[in-house]
């Protein structure tokens, strides 16, 4: 039904009770007290809002229940009264109502309550799915040891009296099942973490932002908030404060659609305060078309904007510009250029992507992303390869902040994916599980993923296009094409994916003691307009072949610079025989076999001295359909291959004393191209420790990659594995102690414990696991496997057992040793943990969060 009329009398708690669903909501299991809106009596906004009526028997009145990125999830409303006379009974009276999982209108549920003596001030409302575990306790009738002590606890708790509910949940938690049991430990952290709060000096920005980073990870919103209130009151220059108020109070208020105006001035203040020396940009194309012929269904129609259209899609899309300069720590800022077109254009060619149309409404080489505004209903989005003028390609019409914003992310992502540099970065439909869970919106998750998972460093090397500044590579070494398996005829979709493949298995043909000169191997070549024709130059060679090319770069000094390459149809690239560029984009659409120059940029590390870059340019046959697509994907050109290259900086600007030369210079070192010296390769494997504080901007550059092989030396456990849900397998009994540190078997998405599991289902549940082992000295220490939510709360809050200080352990967050990242087919660069060695003391706590001190 679509309205469910609730009536419960109430003296302490209220609560009312979906019934089951015939689907799951994925945030199922994560309603952990949500804030679901306090109702202020007397506060005449507060009373209309949720149309409240005063009766002779109390008030009535109406909550829409809470709902997070899918909806609302199984839970139970809450009716906490505040003040007066009225207090926290033990007992609860539930109330039913029914609604429908992914329904488009979720139902209000009234609520009728009334308080023994002097009315309360308010009634504070929590959305939570406690009783699914504590089921006697909402509903009036704690029978065990184990819920009274939790029903108690919530007494006290919703009283202010912290400590003795902190001894109470705590009794709960002894003799309680373990997922009964892990919510009464929760109940007793928030306790604790309460009691701290009035302990922190007015001044200590420090301590309140550590207070709310704690809440953050435990879901403690309303602390949270009011921690980061707290402490940008305290130091309103700090931009970190800011944008973690405005996460705490999306959770709080809900950010859902114009939700959204509430909490984006905090959004603003942060974008506004992070430094803008070193800012990249991100230039939008920012279209609003009031006549767009588009196609719906069998019929065209012109989509049209109005002037109060026009406005909203402004506003909006200023919300987003905020929300992406403050997650992106003032990294990259976003450059809108906002034009009105009265003139039809018509976008009812397939897909609505047709380039043709709005060739020349920009100049090539000036934007990243072309967006194109109408009354329409439409959001999708294709990469800089498929649009206009080199912009990407985003159809948006009349939608919420957040699916502007996800189209948008599509073409960020796209940059971050193809260009390798957004290692760890999901595509944008997997940024559901960005962010502390459940998350408040989709737009949440995608701002944690733009905050947590790409770095500082990735922002400033990527750039989705640039007017040509600076000469291509005009001279090279070049070998004889090297054969790729045969393809099958007529050409497959998997023959070609197989081919593609087997480009990334050709290994480097230069080595220490063969770098690169002219001789049997390797022959000069001379691009032409900076494009490398080797389809030519390589003597009628056919597709399904590989050629390297290389060449000698003298740099003033160690860093990195920005390279830009074009290929037909692919490259890998290594710098000194080390792999730097894998191979993700493959030249498509528009730059198919186009001789196109500048398709995809990344960073390029140089160490001061000459350099040898290294490229692996692939030709592989097209698989096309029968028949082949139609335009704008298939353009009918001529089999191409060859490639170009330049260099810049991040500013697009010539790289002071840069220069190149096809042949050995007499003061290469080719020491240079000595292999990497991994944690594999020593015999009594040493990592090397890293400081967070000093890598966190770019730690994907700056720390070792590592690999399975490195952690199977480190730990002796030569049967480690891991997998894409992260399951870190030993493969073999382990004597470590304690026990519940090893989980043995297959990935287990119920299992939470901290233990050498770290589950990244859906929603996931895990930020941290732990793999103990001895060291080859017979040392135990503990392998410590962070997701990026994780990196600061643990690097700032992990407590230092005193047994591990004895070691010389003064801080986890200087024990990083480098990352590691495991195949993910919608993480292209792979999913990413970081590594830290360390040791967690004798006996770690069963949830991982208890890691954590409050940083008060």
């Amino acid at each position: 039904m679509d309205r469910a009329t609730i009536s419960a009398l109430v003296a302490g708690l209220a609560l009312a009770m979906p019934s089951a669903r015939a689907e799951s909501n994925p945030h199922d299991g994560y309603a952990f007290w949500l804030p679901n809106g306090v109702v202020d009596i007397g506060s005449k906004p507060s009373e209309q809002a949720f149309q409240l009526i005063h009766g002779k028997d109390g008030v009535q009145f109406e909550a829409a229940l809470r709902k997070t990125r899918f909806g609302t999830p199984a839970g139970r409303l809450v009716v906490i009264p505040v003040g007066g006379r009225a207090t926290v009974p033990n007992a609860v009276q539930v109330a039913s109502g029914v609604w429908a999982y992914g329904a488009q209108t979720q139902p209000t549920v009234t609520v009728v309550a009334s308080s023994r003596g002097e009315a309360p001030f308010a009634y504070r409302l929590y959305f939570t799915d406690d009783a699914s575990d504590w089921p006697n306790v909402f509903i009036g009738k704690p029978a065990t040891a184990e819920e009274k002590a939790y029903a108690a606890g919530l007494a006290k708790f919703f009283r202010g009296a912290y400590a003795p509910a902190r001894e109470s949940f705590l009794r709960a938690a002894k003799i309680a099942s373990p997922s009964a049991a892990r919510r009464a430990r929760r109940f007793a952290r928030w306790c604790g973490a309460e009691t701290q709060f009035p302990k922190i000096a007015k001044r200590d920005a420090k301590a309140y932002y550590n207070l709310g980073l704690y809440g953050m990870v435990n879901g403690f919103w309303e602390l949270a908030e009011k921690s980061f209130k707290a402490s940008t009151a305290a130091n309103p220059k700090d931009p970190d404060a800011w944008y973690m108020l405005g996460d705490a109070a999306s959770y709080v208020l809900s950010d859902l659609d114009t939700g959204f105006a509430k909490v984006y001035p905090y959004y603003r203040k942060a974008a506004d305060l992070y430094p803008r020396a070193s800012s990249n940009t991100f230039r939008n194309h920012l279209a609003l078309f009031k006549k767009l012929r588009v196609r719906e269904g069998d019929r065209e129609v012109v989509q049209t904007l109005t002037p109060e259209q026009i406005a909203e899609t402004k506003l909006k899309w200023e919300w987003c510009t905020a929300v992406f300069e403050a997650a992106s720590r003032g990294s990259m800022r976003m450059v809108n250029n906002w034009v009105e077109y009265d003139k039809e254009f018509d976008n009812t060619a397939p897909s609505e992507h047709d380039p043709t149309p709005y060739e020349g409404l920009f100049e090539t080489g000036t934007i990243e992303t072309f967006m194109k505004f109408t009354g329409w209903g439409a959001s999708d989005a294709i990469g800089p390869d498929c649009g206009a003028n080199r912009g990407a390609d985003v159809n948006i019409g009349m939608r919420e902040w957040d699916v502007l914003y996800h189209e948008w992310n599509h073409t960020l992502d796209w940059l971050m994916a193809f260009s390798g540099m957004g290692i760890g970065v999901s595509e944008t439909h997997s940024s559901d599980w960005c962010g502390f869970q459940p998350i408040s919106s989709m737009g949440m998750g995608h701002h944690s993923c733009n905050r947590y998972y790409m770095t500082p460093g990735m922002y400033r090397a990527i750039h989705g296009s640039d007017l040509p500044t600076t000469p291509w590579v005009d001279e090279w070494l070049i070998t004889d094409p090297v054969a790729l398996p045969p393809s099958p005829k007529p050409m497959t979709q998997e023959g070609q994916d197989r081919l593609r493949d087997a480009t990334k298995t050709l290994a480097p043909p230069i080595s220490e003691q063969e770098p690169p000169k002219s001789g049997l191997k390797w022959a000069q070549a001379l691009a032409q307009d900076g494009y490398v024709d080797l389809g030519s130059i390589e003597r009628g060679a056919s597709r399904n072949a590989a050629s390297f090319a290389h060449v000698y770069v003298w740099a003033q000094a160690d860093g990195n610079v920005r390279c830009w390459f074009g290929a037909d149809d692919n490259a890998r690239v290594w710098v000194n025989n080390r792999l730097v560029y894998t191979g993700n984009y493959w030249a498509v659409c528009q730059w198919e076999e186009s001789h196109e120059k500048d398709q995809i940029c990344f960073a390029m590390p140089l160490r001061r001295g000459w350099n040898s870059v290294l490229v692996q340019v692939s030709n592989v046959e097209r698989f096309t359909g029968n028949p082949p697509p139609l335009k704008p994907y298939y353009y009918g050109r001529p089999d191409a291959w060859g490639f170009s290259m330049r260099f810049c900086d991040y500013q697009n600007k010539p790289v002071t004393g840069l220069r190149w030369q096809a042949e050995q210079p007499p003061m290469f070192e080719p020491a240079r191209l000595k292999p990497a010296v991994a944690i594999s390769d020593v015999p009594i494997p040493r990592p090397v420790y890293f400081q967070w504080s000093k890598v966190k901007d770019d730690y994907t550059q700056l720390l070792p990659h590592l690999t399975l092989a490195d952690l199977r030396a480190l730990t002796g456990y030569n049967g480690l594995t891991a997998s894409d849900d992260m399951f870190y397998d030993p493969a073999s009994a382990t004597p470590e102690k304690p026990a519940r540190l090893f989980h043995s078997g297959k990935a287990d998405a119920s299992e939470v414990s901290l233990n050498n599991e770290l589950n990244w289902f859906f929603s996931p549940k895990e930020n941290v696991a732990a793999l103990r082992y001895k060291d080859r000295k017979g040392a135990r220490r503990d392998l410590v496997l962070l997701r990026p939510e994780a990196y600061e709360a643990f690097t700032r809050l992990a407590a230092v057992a005193p047994d591990a200080r004895a070691r010389g352990i003064k801080a986890h967050g200087d024990r990083v040793i480098g990352y590691f990242t495991v195949p993910r087919a919608d993480s292209i660069n792979g999913r990413v943990v970081l590594v830290l060695d360390t040791w967690l003391g004798e006996n770690p706590p069963v949830d991982e969060e208890d890691l954590l001190g409050y940083g008060v």
